[in-house]
């Protein structure tokens, strides 16, 4: 917590962070969780797992999964790595996940690191993507891009999230008494070879 500022201020990209007098502009990472569950299951999928590292924007890509898995009157699979959202969390989890549930068809990883390390365990339990296992990560990263995994992922639009942000402290600027908000950025699916037909 934050005591409140003198200065005119936004908080970008963070929505646990709560400084006093200041507009929060942010991706809309529920939402960006509820479209990468739903384009699993458009594909066919009903058996799907989520790795998560449980805070923050992760937490909230959470609760669009399952809000969606029970809305499909599906069974929302779980595994949180250590807290963090790395690569090695990522494996870590996955590997829980596709050892306690093998009837898994797909995976959604809270971001694209995580999504790196959910390929890793896929390939080490004999699991091909997108052949045996869809695969969909977050944040749209060059990783997501490299050839190696092509991956499927939910792009939160950083850089509208960013000319927002400018925009709101501009206005913030102008105005000081204007009551303050909070504006979320719709994310995008970006498809790319990870995902297919179950």
């Amino acid at each position: 917590m934050f005591a409140a500022l003198d200065v005119p201020a936004v908080v970008a990209g963070n929505r646990d962070l709560v400084v006093p007098g200041a507009d929060i502009v942010a991706n809309d990472d529920m939402a960006g969780g509820r479209l990468a569950t739903e384009h699993l299951i458009g594909l066919g999928h009903r058996e799907i797992g989520h790795v998560t590292g449980g805070g923050g924007a992760a937490r909230l890509r959470t609760q669009g999964f399952e809000a969606v898995m029970r809305e499909h009157g599906l069974r929302p699979h779980i595994a949180q790595g250590q807290g963090l959202t790395t690569e090695a969390d990522g494996y870590q989890a996955s590997l829980r996940l596709l050892d306690e549930n093998p009837a898994l068809t797909a995976l959604f990883a809270a971001n694209d690191a995580m999504a790196l390390g959910a390929a890793g365990a896929a390939r080490d339990r004999g699991r091909r993507i997108p052949e045996d296992l869809s695969l969909i990560g977050y944040d749209n990263s060059p990783l997501a891009s490299a050839n190696l995994l092509r991956l499927t992922t939910i792009d939160g639009r950083n850089a509208e999230v960013g000319a927002r942000a400018a925009k709101a402290l501009l206005n913030r600027m102008e105005d000081s008494a204007a009551p303050v908000g909070t504006l979320l950025v719709e994310p995008e699916l970006v498809v790319r070879a990870s995902t297919a037909a179950r």
